[in-house]
């Protein structure tokens, strides 16, 4: 041990550190370094782990770095406390003293003593803990022992305990002593009457013995009594009547097993068993009970229930009940459930009877049996034998209607040897005599003899009554058996013809087992999968819902949910599905739950499948023909708009020709905005006439959250050709009108609810032939957004409310396809919504659509923009030399340095010979196109081990940019729309800018 200051000190305090630099090498010492594996490696780790008591080593944060083996007393892994603060071996309420003191060791390096509970959950000890200051060179370590004074807590607590009670046993002692020597006056009367009191229970014990032996004379049980030589000293008269022993002749207990067991191994077990469970173990009580198998006196076997009972002296008292019959009684019943449970398992009517036979002989203890089968005529045929010769098998094995025993069985009764003349003249067994008994047992079905079984013994004289109802209660299984057996066939043969007529039709079927999540599906359907049947079966149900489509899944399950919760009696819906070849398959699933348990809750269900796909497709392609038919007319009508869209940049245009000749710059300003408004705008409603007509790819595949409100503008502004210009061309006017509430926030695909908002505005627009109000109003109320389109058109018939939402169905002529309601129907429903309509002819119609509510919008008035750096070189690629001047003056206006090339080929060339930050290139273009040039970058960039330029390509045909893999390999890091301001060109150069930096990394 070394003395020495604490650094930093002032004072002279002493302090006791141990210098384990000697137990160190001079490479781990001279690096510093507590690592786990470099203490264990070290002789002083040696000699922790050698240490029967735990050792640990702590950090000056507290950190447990070392632990050795003894600390499996503290922790069932000690392993794993390594890294976790020393805090977490103790209790809440003493961890931080712990710590405390870990740290004042560190600080004062003076050892400390603890005593706590310490451990990791059920693990604990009670330690003594010695904090000790332990180091190597200058690198500074706390080593705490642990000594287990678990043994000495509990010895003290419990010493502590028990002086307590001896002080309270002493208290206790003086006060009795006190009270006994105010009773001692009377201790000599009290002991007269104990006298007296023991005469008079001595002379209730002589005459609870005489009560004893009487009830014992009289016992329905037999009852013995041995004594503690093993010796017999009492048999009651019932056990001579069960065994036919009377006390002389078994004296003691090695004769009574020899005679009750004659068997010498089956002796012996017995034997054994009484010796295990205490029959020769001093102690006063009842015994384990047995049941076993006595040889009585006669020869006879008795099944016996033992109960014996140790009485005082070593005396043991034995009941013996007899219950043989009840014991016969259980094995029938045994074997009847045997049989109930082996018929219940074949599918083979000749399995079934060989079984009933077996078990017919087991019951009745009789030597031959033999199942007969009816024919139409009253004929019976042999199906099932046991213990017949090949001769008397031979001769009945077909039975004509007018043979005795063909006439006996048809009666219908069951006839046992006292009534049959045929017993003294059969020998079915073949051994040479004739039976003693018989019994002719017929088997009913649904009020006719279907069958019967004969059986015959060589050694009894009759059949007892127990075993004759045992018979019966067999020809009755065998009844059900046949009724189950040829059910069974004609089932097969109705499932044959049934799964023949579904494949005719194309129809599958299939059988849920809720509880177990299996299901069953009939040959058809796997077809229609697909897939084979272990394929199917080998997974649960649950697990295939990720075949279904993901635009259907979650509509998919909130039908099956609604269904098996009770609200809809009947299961339809139609999904998409992917096949084992990888198609998507449509079809039309219909079923219900045909089983629910005590509480209502679904336990199987059973419907069909359908592929409906053809139809699906042709829906499909009538609706692309009525989406057609809509965009030609919307064409128009954008037409119109972009001819006064073209009046309007041409007129300011030339006002601003004019204002600027007149030098009145703010007019020409004014001039500029509002032909850059009409041309956005032109933008605006060429992308949602493209996103309309399904020619942009949709990228929100989940959905985005969007104002419903902003949406219903957009649309009643494109369907103006419906409800403003076609009715004007014929002099009629339609009005709009619109209330539309704020935030009105759903989740979803919006070119889709664009879309539906098109249909129903279309819709009321038809149903106005002579003019009059669209009324479209938006609108949140408890967590649900409302979109209602009204008119007070022609209304619907009531007759064809319920029609209108079916595919095709029409009553505007046939050169509409009744395909825009269904449409909607679907579109709604692939958003969890709902849609209903309210009308009456005449009077016009309200549809109302329900979306769940998306939450409220974005706030995004807290983001910073982002910063732009200045004076970046940026290569403008575009073959249209004013695109590529316009982007360039608009880029040096911003501050950066802009460098043109008007094809791919000079494009390529200027980047090999000077610094690119950025390119912007057209993606058409002549000779070489944007894609190709991206690629040639990119692999010009790799080869010359230089940083690829930040990449945005513009295109002027939307839709049409290549899947994401494809821009991947060509290098492309933005795809930007074709038109684009200067600002909005800048801001995608700013976001890949700020995408790159090391702090958005």
């Amino acid at each position: 041990m070394r003395t020495k200051r604490h650094r930093g000190l002032e004072s002279a305090e002493q302090t006791q550190t141990l210098d384990l630099g000697s137990l160190f090498t001079s490479e781990y010492t001279t690096s510093g370094s507590f690592t786990i594996r470099g203490v264990r490696a070290t002789t002083f780790g040696a000699l922790l782990e050698a240490l029967p008591i735990p050792a640990l080593m702590i950090d000056e944060g507290g950190s447990i770095v070392f632990s050795n083996r003894a600390c499996r007393k503290i922790s069932p892994e000690p392993e794993k406390i390594q890294g976790a603060m020393l805090g977490s071996l103790f209790a809440e309420s003493t961890a931080d003293k712990v710590m405390e003191t870990a740290q004042e060791v560190f600080s004062t390096r003076k050892p400390r003593l603890l005593e706590d509970a310490v451990g990791v959950g059920r693990t604990k000890i009670w330690g003594k803990m010695l904090f000790r200051s332990v180091r190597v060179g200058d690198e500074r370590s706390v080593l705490v022992l642990i000594e287990d004074l678990t043994a000495e807590k509990r010895a003290l607590t419990q010493s502590r305990k028990h002086r307590e009670e001896l002080q309270k046993a002493y208290d206790q002692l003086e006060r009795r002593v006190e009270a006994r020597t105010l009773e001692l006056s009377r201790a000599n009367d009290q002991l007269r009457r104990e006298v007296t009191e023991r005469r008079r229970v001595q002379e209730e014990l002589q005459a609870g013995e005489r009560r004893f032996r009487s009830l014992a004379e009289t016992a329905p049980f037999g009852i013995s009594v041995v004594t503690s030589d093993a010796r017999f000293e009492y048999f009651n008269p019932k056990f001579t009547e069960i065994f036919g022993y009377m006390l002389q002749d078994i004296p003691d207990t090695d004769t009574w097993f020899k005679k009750a067991y004659p068997d010498e191994e089956e002796r012996q077990r017995l034997i054994s068993d009484w010796k295990r469970h205490g029959i020769y173990k001093a102690r006063v009580g009842p015994l384990t009970r047995q049941i076993t198998t006595i040889r009585a006196k006669d020869g006879s076997d008795k099944t016996i229930l033992v109960t014996p009972v140790a009485l005082e002296n070593r005396k043991h008292f034995f009941t013996y009940q007899d219950i043989t019959a009840r014991k016969r009684a259980e094995d029938l019943v045994l074997a009847q459930r045997d049989l109930s449970v082996a018929l219940s398992a074949v599918s083979g009517l000749g399995e079934a009877l060989r079984l009933c036979a077996h078990a017919s002989l087991r019951i009745s203890g009789m030597d031959t049996v033999g199942i007969f089968v009816a024919d139409q005529d009253g004929g019976l045929h042999l199906a099932a034998g046991q213990g017949l010769s090949d001769d008397y098998a031979g001769r009945v094995a077909d039975l004509s209607s007018d043979s005795p025993e063909a006439r006996l069985f048809m009666e219908g009764s069951p006839i046992y040897s006292e009534q049959l003349d045929l017993v003294g003249r059969m020998d079915p067994g073949g051994k040479g005599k004739p039976l003693r008994c018989a019994a002719l047992i017929p088997i009913h079905h649904e009020g006719r003899v279907v069958a019967g079984f004969s059986l015959g013994s060589y050694e009894v004289d009759q059949v007892p009554d127990q075993t004759r109802n045992a018979l019966e209660i067999i020809a009755a299984h065998i009844g059900s058996a046949i009724a189950r057996l040829q059910t069974e066939q004609a089932l097969r043969e109705s499932e044959k013809r049934l799964e023949l007529a579904l494949h005719g039709a194309n129809l599958g079927l299939w059988d849920w087992n809720i509880e177990a999540d299996r299901a069953v599906l009939s040959d058809n359907a796997l077809r229609l999968l697909e897939c084979s049947r272990e394929d199917f079966e080998r997974s649960p149900l649950s697990s295939r819902i990720e075949l279904v489509h993901p635009d259907d899944k979650q509509r998919l399950l909130d039908e099956l949910k609604s269904h098996l919760e009770g609200p809809t009696s009947l299961y339809e819906t139609e999904f998409r599905v992917r096949s084992k070849s990888g198609k998507w398959i449509w079809l039309l699933c219909r079923g219900q739950v045909v089983e629910r348990d005590a509480d209502g809750l679904p336990l199987r269900a059973s419907g069909t499948l359908l592929d409906v796909t053809d139809r699906k497709q042709v829906e499909e392609l009538r609706v692309q023909t009525g989406r057609l038919r809509a965009i030609a007319e919307l064409a128009n009508g954008v037409a119109h708009n972009f001819n006064n869209l073209l009046q309007i940049v041409l007129g300011n245009a030339q006002l601003a020709a004019t204002h600027l000749d007149l030098g009145e710059l703010a007019d020409v300003k004014t001039n500029l905005n509002q032909i850059l408004e009409s041309s956005l705008f032109g933008s605006q409603v060429v992308k949602r006439l493209q996103k309309f007509a399904k020619l942009l790819p949709d990228d929100r595949a989940h959905g985005e959250l969007f104002d419903l409100s902003d949406t219903v503008r957009q649309a009643a502004d494109l369907s103006k050709i419906w409800w403003k210009t076609f009715p004007e061309e014929k002099g009629i006017q339609i009005f709009l009108e619109m209330d539309l509430g704020r935030n009105c926030m759903i989740m979803g695909r919006e070119d889709e609810i664009f879309e539906l908002i098109i249909n129903l505005v279309k819709n009321s627009a038809e149903a106005l032939p002579q003019g009059g109000y669209i009324n479209l109003k938006t609108l949140v109320s408890d967590d649900k957004v409302f979109l209602k389109v009204g008119d007070n058109g022609i209304g619907i018939r009531q007759d064809n409310m319920g029609k209108i939402f079916e595919p095709f169905f029409t009553t505007k002529g046939y050169d509409r396809n009744g395909v825009g309601l269904s449409s909607s129907l679907g579109i709604v429903t692939q958003h969890s919504g709902k849609i209903w309509v309210e009308s009456q002819e005449g009077q016009g119609t309200t549809f109302t659509v329900e979306f769940p509510y998306g939450g409220p919008p974005e706030d995004r008035s807290g983001e910073a923009p982002m910063a732009m750096p200045a004076g970046l070189r940026i290569l403008v690629i575009d073959d249209m030399e004013q695109v590529t001047r316009t982007i360039e003056e608009g880029l040096s206006a911003a501050g950066q340095t802009a460098i043109t090339a008007f094809s791919g080929q000079e494009g390529l060339r200027i980047f090999e010979n000077a610094h690119v930050d950025a390119v912007v290139c057209d993606l058409a273009m002549p000779g070489m196109s944007g894609w190709e040039v991206g690629k040639a970058i990119k692999e010009k960039s790799m080869a010359q081990s230089r940083p690829k330029p930040l990449f945005v390509m513009l295109t002027g045909w939307p839709g049409k940019v290549e899947d994401a893999q494809r821009i991947s390999e060509s290098g492309v890091d933005s795809v930007v729309e074709k038109p684009v301001s200067v600002g909005k060109l800048l801001d995608a150069i700013c976001a890949l800018v700020n995408a790159e930096s090391p702090a958005a990394k």
